[in-house]
């Protein structure tokens, strides 16, 4: 009975968290498409899409390996410490690859596509987050140890501080530039 209310009350909290996040995410959007326009927001969302599609070739979810493995293992063994390390190595390692390749690909696929100049600034401004891409890990750890509480009050709040950040700076007339580095 207590794991049946625990999983219903972790349930509540992961859906209260994706939809603070899916509604703060759609009211920043609109935001920024009447504040930019169309057009300079389909720039915007080239760029991120070119970053998303780099992460998603070389993101391999660590998370779902350490959920997995910390079943089998006591969470304090040497073994799961040296597996938690070796993850975030690997992890770190294939967000330098993903901005690698991303990065001396950007040239070619500019010319292909004929894309403006400075949708090839942008890309590589979002080309840096994949430096702060290594999280599946630590979210591992917090699924493991069934922390889905911590997890989406950090989805809310990171999704509430990033409406108020980028409204903020929309009021501020920020260019496309300074909005993408707050992105």
């Amino acid at each position: 009975m207590e794991d049946e209310r625990k999983i219903r009350v972790s349930t509540i909290w992961i859906t209260i968290g994706q939809i603070a996040s899916a509604v703060n995410n759609f009211i920043v959007n609109v935001i920024m498409i009447s504040s930019f326009g169309a057009t300079n927001f389909g720039i915007i969302t080239i760029s991120q899409q070119y970053m998303y599609f780099w992460d998603s070739i070389f993101n391999f979810q660590s998370w779902e390996t350490v959920v997995q493995e910390g079943s089998k293992k006591d969470y304090n063994s040497k073994d799961f410490g040296a597996g938690l390390k070796y993850g975030l190595i690997l992890e770190c390692t294939l967000s330098i690859v993903a901005f690698l390749i991303g990065h001396m690909l950007i040239e070619n696929i500019y010319f292909l596509f004929h894309w403006d100049k400075m949708v090839v600034q942008l890309i590589n401004i979002f080309l840096l987050l994949l430096f702060l891409n290594p999280s599946g890990i630590i979210l591992g750890i917090l699924r493991y140890r069934k922390k889905f509480v911590l997890i989406s009050i950090h989805s809310i709040i990171f999704s509430v501080l990033y409406l108020i950040v980028m409204s903020v700076e929309i009021l501020r007339q920020s260019s496309l530039i300074e909005i993408s580095t707050i992105m």
